[in-house]
């Protein structure tokens, strides 16, 4: 997945109410390759940003994803890993004491120039919908 996503890519794609949105996001390596970080930011007239460390959990062996951006703060998703070119990444949280919400980021991959991310959500595990997706060009491959 890191080798796939390090770089730079351009997105384009639709939000929940139907609007286009555009963004950018980045990709790096750090930490002796152990973390992925990604810098995703909003093109105008949209405003959301979020910062996310990918990684390895050293004790239980489950992939993780710590993200924070400037609408909710910190979130922590949990994955089974990269598999056949795509990574679910999965939160649940109790929302306002109305129930427990899920959220789930798809990252797919396309070809080895495109992927698609997806938000989803929904009180209902079995029934999430999809918010928001982008597809992503490359823009520039760093090794």
């Amino acid at each position: 997945m890191a080798k796939f996503l390090v770089g730079t890519w351009s997105g384009t794609g639709k939000l929940a109410n139907g609007k286009t949105i555009e963004a950018d996001v980045a990709f790096t390596l750090a930490t002796d390759s152990s973390c992925l970080i990604s810098i995703y930011a909003d093109r105008a007239p949209n405003v959301f940003r979020s910062a996310a460390t990918f990684g390895i959990n050293g004790s239980t062996g489950k992939f993780f994803a710590h993200f924070i951006n400037n609408f909710t703060g910190l979130k922590d998703f949990t994955s089974d890993g990269w598999r056949d070119g795509k990574i679910i990444l999965g939160n649940q949280e109790d929302y306002k004491g109305k129930g427990t919400l899920y959220q789930q980021f798809i990252y797919e991959k396309i070809d080895s120039d495109h992927f698609k991310a997806t938000y989803k959500y929904g009180m209902d595990s079995t029934k999430l919908k999809e918010g928001d997706y982008l597809i992503f060009t490359r823009v520039t491959k760093n090794d």
